[in-house]
């Protein structure tokens, strides 16, 4: 018997600060794209620009200049980037729906893998 996979729906729009998906960028590298509510944009005072770090269980978020940052492109109520990645199973395990948190020793936010 072969099971075709439905679609489902979430219910609604997604309530997740930060939404992580690993895509084909430009047909011929993988990206993780990177999809933020606007109530996590407003906390880092609404960036054009933004990029990431990761460190042990942790993956950090911080605007940037436009030289140096991955460009967001702005929704209405959410905000997406995609950042090229040279190793694709280290980002492979991020991939899901987290909550922002704050690390006040970094004045960072971030992002904590499950």
């Amino acid at each position: 018997m072969i099971n075709f996979i439905k679609k489902t729906s979430y219910g609604g729009r997604n309530t997740a600060d930060v939404v992580l998906t690993q895509v084909n960028h430009k047909g011929h590298a993988v990206a993780l794209s990177v999809n933020i509510s606007c109530k996590v944009i407003t906390a880092l005072d609404n960036p054009t620009h933004i990029s990431i770090a990761f460190c042990d269980n942790r993956l950090y978020i911080a605007p940037m200049p436009e030289k140096d940052g991955f460009k967001l492109d702005k929704g209405k109520y959410r905000s997406a980037c995609k950042i090229s990645v040279r190793d694709c199973k280290s980002i492979s395990d991020w991939i899901g729906d987290y909550n922002l948190k704050y690390d006040p020793q970094q004045k960072l936010y971030y992002v904590e893998h499950q």
